[in-house]
C-alpha cells in the first residue's frame, strides 16, 4: 500500500486489525453494532492509534455513493 492512502474498514468490529495498518495511512471504520464501535474506540484511545479517524455506526448495506 502506498503511503498516505485512505482506508475504509467495513465491519471494523472491536478494531482488532486497526493497529496493523501503517501509520502513514488514514483509516476509518464502520460497523453495524454500537457495542463493537465502542470497543474499537476504546482500543484507538488506549493504543494511541493516531492514524485512525472516524469509527461510525453504519449499515454497510446502506452505503450511498455521492459521485
Amino acid at each position: 500500500m502506498r503511503p498516505g492512502r485512505a482506508i475504509l474498514e467495513v465491519g471494523v468490529g472491536t478494531g482488532l486489525v486497526l493497529p496493523h495498518y501503517g501509520r502513514d495511512c488514514h483509516v476509518e471504520g464502520i460497523d453495524f453494532s454500537p457495542h463493537m464501535i465502542a470497543k474499537a474506540q476504546k482500543k484507538v484511545r488506549s493504543q494511541a492509534l493516531s492514524h485512525v479517524g472516524k469509527l461510525c455506526l453504519m449499515d454497510a448495506r446502506q452505503l450511498q455513493c455521492h459521485a
